[in-house]
Formats: structure tokens, C-alpha cells, sequence
């Protein structure tokens, strides 16, 4: 089978794998006029690393562009929560809107999360028991588990902030309880309503747990709450 071939601003290139074939079906969908939907995406993501386009998504609507600048207007931000609904409606979208959470943040593609659900007061990650993630001993580092809660306990928050609040962390306090020695999954839940004008700290709760469903690691993560500048 050849390889797909998606356009690009500057010409054709030739890539293989599952992520440029995707890429490919939705240059074929803009050229013969297509949309994908009133989408309300807001990630501008580049995942060849090349300056001749990138696939860029923005918020409110329109269709994926591939290109280095997007002809429609910029409409406001979604929340990672409505993004990632939007990226599960197509093939490999929660692998996809992974790969642009760690564009945005390059760190955490360190350990190359899957986000596997998302919406307000509750994110699930996933992370593969792999070599690039092992400490000395052959389990998974410690430090690994970390970025794991903190990312899953940004995007919750993230995505259940009103639109007038921002969020910072300001620390973190962990509990190792057994060696992790297969995939994992952290869990961020919580009961998060806030006021307008909210100011101060809020404590999330992250669980990592194994295949077995033990719990392998407990993180409570300090967050600062607090509105956003005005411009």
C-alpha cells in the first residue's frame, strides 16, 4: 500500500502511519469542500514538527485547516473538556487531542499519556508500563506517577473553572504505597462549584492505580484559584 499524501501550503509530503493517515482524510475533506462540523476547538497543533503547515483547529467552528494559518477568524477558547468531546467524535481522537494536550505542554509527553475521559470534576489518564518511564528497579518512576496527577488534575480543573477564573499549582503532597509494575490510570475526581470571584487554595485528590485496580500512588494537589486579569 503507498504511503498517504496530504497537502500541505508549500507542496506534498509523504508520511506513514495511523496519525498521517488521518491527517490525510481531513486534507482530502477541506479540498473537496467538506466541513467537519461546528466544532469548538481551540488547539493549534503541529505534530511534524515542520514549519510547511500544521493542523489547526479553532474555537467555535469551522474545519481542521492544514496550513500555517487558519483563514477563519479566532473565536474563544474551549475547555479541554469540550475539546476533547469534540476530537472523540472522529477516529483516534482521544489519541490525537493527547498528542496536542503535550504540544501545549511539551513535559508531559515525557510519559505519553492517553486521556480516556474528561469533563468537569473528572479526568482518567492513562500511562503504558514502558522502559522510557522505569526507574533502577524496572517499575514505574515515581516522578512519572507525579506528572500523571498533575496533568490529570489540571485538565479537571481546567475544564470546570468558570470562564472568569484561572488556576496555578501550588503544591503537592504524595503517598507511595506499592510499586507499579503494569499500565496505570490516574483518576482526578471532585465536587468543584466555584463563585465568580473566587480566590484561594482548592485541594484535588489524584488516584494511580494498576491493571489490577490497586492503588499505587495518592496525591493531593494544592491549586491557587483566582480571576483572571482583565485586559
Amino acid at each position: 500500500m503507498r504511503p498517504p499524501y496530504f497537502y500541505f501550503e508549500r507542496g506534498f509530503r509523504r508520511q506513514a502511519g495511523p496519525l498521517p493517515a488521518l491527517r490525510a482524510t481531513l486534507s482530502r475533506k477541506r479540498e473537496r469542500g467538506h466541513r467537519l462540523g461546528q466544532v469548538p476547538l481551540g488547539f493549534d497543533l503541529n505534530p511534524l514538527h515542520s514549519k510547511a503547515g500544521a493542523i489547526s483547529f479553532v474555537a467555535g467552528g469551522g474545519e481542521p485547516y492544514l496550513g500555517g494559518v487558519h483563514p477563519l477568524p479566532a473565536f474563544p477558547m474551549a475547555t479541554p473538556a469540550q475539546l476533547f468531546q469534540s476530537f472523540s467524535r472522529y477516529p483516534m481522537g482521544a489519541r490525537l487531542f493527547s498528542l496536542a494536550v503535550t504540544r501545549r505542554a511539551p513535559y508531559f509527553a515525557s510519559i505519553s499519556p492517553l486521556v480516556r475521559e474528561l469533563r468537569p470534576g473528572r479526568c482518567e489518564l492513562l500511562v503504558r508500563n514502558r522502559h522510557a518511564v522505569h526507574n533502577h528497579i524496572g517499575t514505574v518512576h515515581a516522578i512519572a506517577m507525579c506528572n500523571m496527577c498533575e496533568l490529570a488534575g489540571g485538565l479537571m480543573i481546567d475544564s470546570s473553572l468558570p470562564r472568569g477564573l484561572r488556576w496555578i499549582p501550588k503544591g503537592m503532597t504524595v503517598r507511595y504505597l506499592k510499586k507499579a509494575e503494569t499500565d496505570l490510570s490516574a483518576l482526578a475526581e471532585a465536587v468543584l462549584d466555584f463563585p465568580p470571584d473566587f480566590r484561594g487554595d482548592v485541594v484535588l485528590p489524584v488516584q494511580v492505580r494498576d491493571s489490577a485496580g490497586q492503588v499505587v500512588m495518592e496525591a493531593d494537589i494544592t491549586m491557587y484559584v483566582s480571576p483572571k486579569k482583565s485586559d
